[in-house]
């Protein structure tokens, strides 16, 4: 990995994270996170950034539900 593309894929985590942090907030929404989520894939170009994308936001809602209610709600509300 060259210093450009370690570069690129540190600007991508760290961008996605502040990202993920206004979504949990509640002040973005998720078709915005999803179009900066494509844009900063299109920019930086990650090799291995990708595989931590949030592309499939359903995932990422489930996941947000289980945290803030718990394994035994999440388990019931998922059945």
């Amino acid at each position: 990995m060259t210093e450009k593309q370690f570069r690129n894929e540190k600007l991508y985590l760290v961008t996605m994270k502040m990202a993920k942090a206004l979504l949990k907030k509640g002040t973005m929404s998720a078709d915005e996170y999803k179009q900066i989520d494509m844009i900063f894939l299109e920019k930086y170009k990650p090799s291995m950034g990708v595989l931590f994308s949030d592309v499939n936001l359903t995932v990422l809602e489930k996941r947000e539900i289980c945290d803030m209610e718990g394994v035994k709600e999440c388990l019931k509300s998922q059945s």
